[in-house]
């Protein structure tokens, strides 16, 4: 294994999200390929259900782009779909020492329609997410 990847980073960060749809987007990345072959784009963002959540009460619905969970490009987005009155969902982030944080956006879907009828009432569900870094040793 290369130097690079055996330095990775990594962090969590722990929302609750309330049933509905949300959506993910990637506002700000910097990606590049590391490792000996350049088979990792990092920064990375890994979207997932948080433990003890059962099946079927967080469901993670992959971009027009990809088709996995994995976040590392601007505009990348996902769906979660919460069916449970709420949800524990990680955002895992994987990055070189040396990369910039990788910066999402989650908003509601399904109250856009509410929120065109009445800006001034609504307010964002999340504010942007810059996926932390952490302290340097």
């Amino acid at each position: 294994m290369n130097q690079g990847l055996s330095s990775l980073l990594s962090s969590v960060q722990v929302i609750t999200l309330n049933k509905g749809l949300h959506l993910v987007t990637v506002t700000a990345a910097s990606p590049q390929r590391v490792g000996d072959d350049g088979e990792l784009m990092l920064p990375a963002l890994h979207v997932g259900a948080g433990p003890g959540v059962a099946d079927g009460q967080a469901e993670i619905i992959a971009g027009p782009r990809h088709d996995g969970p994995w976040l590392y490009e601007n505009r990348d987005m996902l769906v979660i779909k919460v069916s449970a009155a709420q949800a524990v969902i990680l955002l895992t982030t994987l990055r070189t020492p040396a990369s910039a944080a990788i910066e999402v956006e989650i908003s509601r879907l399904d109250r856009r329609a509410q929120t065109a009828a009445a800006p001034a009432a609504a307010a964002p569900a999340f504010a942007a997410l810059s996926a932390p870094r952490p302290a340097e040793a």
